[in-house]
């Protein structure tokens, strides 16, 4: 229920000496709350504003990320069909894998919200309140550094493995979501736990094998002996094999998606892409917390303009009721004065009618 934050000083007092005090406490005491008010309503109207601007923010985060577990999960299945068949057919499979990694990283490279890309590292600062700490930023430290960065690669070809990375800007020992709240300070969703072990996948790159040419004989000359000196031949380098890619470091989250490799890569991978959805899962989950603390606050911010508008019309409606009085007063006065000259001039007229048995025209 509305509560009347103006109190007694709406209701009009009986006719006396108590509406003329009524009148001058009104001046006193309504008139600075009615700018109060003004003041009010309008910072509250900017605060639904920016409300609004980040619930759209963060639903189209999590719509994207929606998608993107949908993918992994498609991911999963196909890792699992690619567990009985035989090579030729993990080909195939790895084909359709490497399509959906594709998908992915065209949805994270589009996701872009008023120039905004959470998964590019760029951070979304929000004012939801009046005053100067009532501020919050999404996806960045107190600095706005620190931004998570997400990006997915896929393989060319059936013989390759598609990769998805989650990592920081700058340095930073750990994965993680940062947010920071002008009043409560720091948050982080630390994503580290959620790094699954997974054996070093070396690409198989293929040896050409020589194909014999027939050569016709040629007929060699007796040689002649010359004598040469010896020259000094330099020692030949012995080329190494093809290394594998690098561990990942400890600050970034790489998950590696391969069923055309070894079995325990392909079985890593099932665990890849679990460990996978659970971590957009808990970074979809994050962004949900707030847009439910921003839906609220927007509740909230609504009910109270509400009030503040309630209070603003009756106050203006109490000034106009004043107004109109004030008229009536005025034109009371004038009809008054009216009668007063025309009731004049007829007993006038009455007075030369009586005494001169006459009339004026």
């Amino acid at each position: 229920m509305f509560v009347n934050p103006l109190g007694h000083w709406f209701y009009l007092p009986p006719i006396g000496e108590k509406r003329k005090e009524y009148e001058v406490s009104f001046r006193i005491n309504i008139k600075p709350k009615i700018q109060h008010w003004k003041e009010e309503y309008f910072l509250t109207d900017t605060v639904i504003r920016n409300l609004e601007k980040a619930i759209a923010f963060t639903r189209f985060v999590d719509d994207t990320l929606g998608k993107v577990i949908d993918i992994l999960f498609k991911v999963k299945s196909l890792i699992l069909q690619a567990v009985n068949v035989n090579f030729g057919e993990r080909l195939v499979i790895q084909n359709q894998i490497n399509e959906n990694i594709r998908s992915i990283a065209h949805l994270l490279k589009e996701c872009t919200y008023d120039g905004i890309n959470p998964f590019k590292g760029n951070s979304f600062v929000i004012q939801y309140g009046y005053n100067s700490r009532d501020y919050l930023i999404i996806n960045g430290d107190k600095n706005g550094q620190k931004g998570l960065v997400v990006k997915a690669k896929a393989g060319p070809n059936g013989r390759t493995y598609s990769i998805i990375d989650i990592y920081n800007l700058g340095n930073n020992s750990t994965v993680a979501l940062y947010s920071y709240d002008g009043l409560t300070g720091p948050a982080e969703l630390n994503l580290t736990n959620f790094d699954p072990p997974f054996p070093i996948p070396i690409i198989p790159i293929p040896i050409p094998i020589p194909i014999p040419i027939p050569i016709p004989p040629i007929p060699i000359p007796i040689p002649i002996p010359i004598p040469i000196p010896p020259i000094p031949i330099p020692p030949i380098p012995i080329p190494h094999p093809p290394q594998p890619p690098l561990p990942p470091p400890s600050n970034l989250l790489r998950f590696y998606f391969w069923v055309s490799g070894s079995f325990e890569q392909l079985q890593s991978s099932l665990q890849h892409v679990e460990k996978a959805i659970k971590v957009f899962d808990a970074i979809r989950g994050y962004f949900g917390i707030y847009t439910n603390s921003f839906q609220q606050l927007l509740e909230a911010n609504l009910f109270k303009k509400d009030n503040v508008s309630f209070a603003l019309s009756e106050i203006e409606f109490t000034e106009y009721i004043q107004d109109i009085k004030e008229r009536i007063k005025k034109l009371q006065k004038e009809q008054i004065n009216l009668l007063l000259i025309e009731n004049f001039f007829r007993f006038h007229k009455y007075l030369i009618k009586l005494l001169f048995n006459t009339s004026l025209r």
